[in-house]
Order: structure tokens, then C-alpha cells, then sequence
């Protein structure tokens, strides 16, 4: 009895020792990640300009800037000369609260590269009329969620400059109502 249980004890040793030993040799051979490789000194720079009608009470509308506004450029990696797959995202953007204007510095590779530019959601306020019996009362404020747009620039060469159309914001097709602005929530 004492031979088979030193038996049994012998047979999950050398297992056990086997799965370690093969553990450590798929280890060892596995190669450690390597870092992918973007030209920052090959750029093209993009700029645009994000404007808002805050007040829509007026017939003509009065362009402000918007703030908190977050701007995401991206390139598929791809575009920039190298054989790994997904999405680039570009670090270099400013953005002047004030003027609404930005400024994004994107590498590029030799044979020209695509940009993505977007932003994001954001919040703010509209100014817009009440209306009785088709008439103008008064105007009212209402909390908004201004609703992101993108755009994609042409093929883009090392040193080339390129300006996005402006983008202009005006109506209710541009936002929804934000009933949770303010709310304590």
C-alpha cells in the first residue's frame, strides 16, 4: 500500500514538474512587446475654429466660443508607415476658449497621412424665444448639450498647413436639451 501511494505521489510530482517546466520554456520565448514608432518630426499642422449661437432670440446669429471643449485627433497607424493595426491619437492640440480657434500639430508619414479631428459633447446655454400665437414673448434660458461633429482633412504631407472648415453651430439641430444642468445632480 505504502508502494502505491508513493506511486500516486511520484506520477502529480512529475506532472506538476512538467507543467512548471513548460510554463517556463513558452515564457522565455516570448518576445517583449516593442514599442511602435511615429516620426513626431514629419508633422503637418491643422487648424479650425469651433463657433456657437448662444442666442437665438435674434435673427442673425452671434458667433461666441465655446468653452470646455475637447478636441480628439487621431491616425490610424496605418497612415503612418507602420504595419500595426488601430488608431493613433495626437496629443498636440490646443484650443483658445476664447477665439474658439485650435491648433493641431499631427505627424504625418512621407506619402501624406488622413487626420480626424472631432470633439466631443459639451455643455452650455442657448438663449431662445418664446413664442404665443406666433408672436415673440419673451426669451428664456436653457441648459444644452451641444452635440460633437468631425471631419477628415485631405491627405496631408510633411510641413503642409490645413484649415478645417469652421464649424458653426445654430439651431436645436446642434443641440438637446440638458434637463440635468444645474440640478444638484
Amino acid at each position: 500500500k505504502f508502494q502505491q501511494t508513493m506511486k500516486k505521489v511520484s506520477i502529480f510530482a512529475l506532472i506538476a514538474l512538467g507543467s512548471l517546466s513548460i510554463g517556463v520554456t513558452s515564457c522565455s520565448k516570448e518576445d517583449p512587446a516593442k514599442a511602435l514608432e511615429i516620426n513626431k518630426e514629419q508633422t503637418a499642422t491643422i487648424h479650425g475654429k469651433i463657433l456657437i449661437n448662444k442666442n437665438e432670440s435674434d435673427s442673425i446669429p452671434k458667433w461666441s466660443s465655446a468653452e470646455n471643449v475637447q478636441i480628439i485627433a487621431s491616425v490610424p497607424y496605418a497612415e503612418l508607415n507602420s504595419a500595426a493595426s488601430g488608431t493613433y491619437l495626437i496629443k498636440d492640440v490646443t484650443y483658445n476658449a476664447a477665439t474658439g480657434e485650435f491648433t493641431i500639430v499631427a505627424p504625418v508619414s512621407a506619402n501624406g497621412s488622413a487626420i480626424n479631428v472631432k470633439f466631443a459633447d459639451f455643455k452650455g446655454q442657448v438663449v431662445v424665444p418664446t413664442i404665443v400665437d406666433d408672436t415673440v414673448q419673451t426669451s428664456k434660458t436653457i441648459n444644452v448639450i451641444w452635440k460633437g461633429q468631425s471631419a477628415t482633412t485631405e491627405q496631408l504631407l510633411p510641413g503642409e498647413a490645413y484649415n478645417l472648415p469652421n464649424w458653426q453651430l445654430n439651431g436645436s439641430a446642434y443641440y438637446t436639451e440638458d434637463p440635468s444642468v444645474g440640478d444638484g445632480i
